[in-house]
């Protein structure tokens, strides 16, 4: 991971507003080191990530995770075409998230804390060229929700 990225704004902003970016990095490093800074500029606290950009490995690691954030992700050697969530660090301690991650294309997490209450992100990706997705997303939205109750 780079030094370069700086934090250009206080990072400090009031919790009930949660400040959220989805994006597609269409597997490119460039778009990758782009969105850390972005990310700090911005001072986003949850980061919904599809076709991320990661080192290949036997367990994959997504690249230029700016500091003070963790990723989520269930990635596999076909990571190109997965999904990933960036969290915040200062926005809940580890003990208040749950990650419920199922697959390569879909990253979930839980988050319980007393200043935030319940809070669920997830990140799924379905590539364009599945015929008809509708099925794929229903059996992941499936698998999830029982999760959470």
């Amino acid at each position: 991971m780079s030094n370069a990225f700086q934090h250009t704004q206080n990072s400090s902003h009031n919790l009930t507003n949660i400040r959220c970016l989805q994006i597609n990095l269409h597997h490119s490093k460039t778009a990758a080191a782009n969105l850390s800074q972005l990310v700090l500029n911005l001072c986003i606290d949850v980061v919904l990530i599809q076709e991320p950009y990661a080192f290949s490995a036997n367990s994959p690691v997504l690249s230029d995770i700016p500091p003070g954030y963790t990723a989520y992700h269930h990635l596999s050697k076909d990571h190109a075409y997965g999904a990933a969530i960036l969290l915040r660090q200062s926005l809940a301690r580890p003990s208040e998230i749950t990650a419920m991650h199922r697959d390569n294309f879909a990253a979930c997490i839980e988050i319980k804390s007393s200043s935030l209450g319940t809070l669920r992100f997830a990140s799924l990706y379905l590539r364009p060229t599945i015929p008809d997705f509708q099925p794929l997303s229903m059996n992941a939205f499936n698998n999830f929700l029982p999760l959470f109750q």
